[in-house]
């Protein structure tokens, strides 16, 4: 008997769960059946016995396998309607920003082969500059409290890392060494 403890202790998954269940309803169908609780039948009424037995185990089946596929899937679905709806709101309340590299008499930074990382609120989105060193930036409502862009090439190398609050409403210049400066600005 502490073996079946020991054992239920240790499930963790529901067809575990499962499996134990009906190995304890045969064992305890077996155990009566042993006992001789029942008179002798005739062969027509023990079948009729036994294919209602099969068939309410059969229904008892279907619905602890409906049960569990609803328990697996509408967590699911919840936490999709959950970030879809968070996404929706969010885009209603984005924020735009055009970002421009601008160089004096250097040529170090290939618009092309860099790239503007948003961050804010454990969401991260990478934005490309186009060949003219223009970047769009999208910032959603979350993310505008507390951000940081960073410029980064494709090679990996972070250039600029700067941390920012809410939606730039104005002209901004973050300079990047002494000949070269980001300038973010409203869209």
């Amino acid at each position: 008997m502490n073996n079946i403890f020991d054992i239920a202790v240790n499930i963790a998954t529901p067809l575990a769960l499962a499996g134990l269940l009906c190995a304890a309803f045969f064992l305890i169908l077996k155990q009566i059946i042993n006992k001789n609780l029942f008179p002798i039948l005739t062969k027509q009424l023990s079948s009729k016995i036994i294919i209602i037995v099969i068939n309410r185990l059969f229904i008892l089946s279907l619905i602890a396998m409906i049960l569990g596929f609803i328990g697996y899937i509408l967590p699911m679905i919840i936490e999709i309607n959950k970030n879809g709806n968070t996404e929706n709101s969010s885009k209603k309340s984005s924020c735009y920003a055009k970002v421009e590299i601008y160089e004096k008499n250097t040529k170090k930074y290939t618009p092309s082969r860099l790239y503007l990382q948003v961050t804010g609120s454990g969401k991260t989105n990478q934005f490309p500059f186009s060949s003219s060193g223009i970047s769009q930036i999208s910032l959603s409502n979350n993310q505008m409290k507390d951000w940081t862009l960073v410029l980064i090439n494709y090679d990996g190398i972070v250039y600029k890392s700067v941390s920012l609050k809410g939606c730039p409403n104005e002209k901004k210049e973050i300079k990047i060494d002494k000949n070269s400066k980001i300038i973010l600005s409203p869209k």
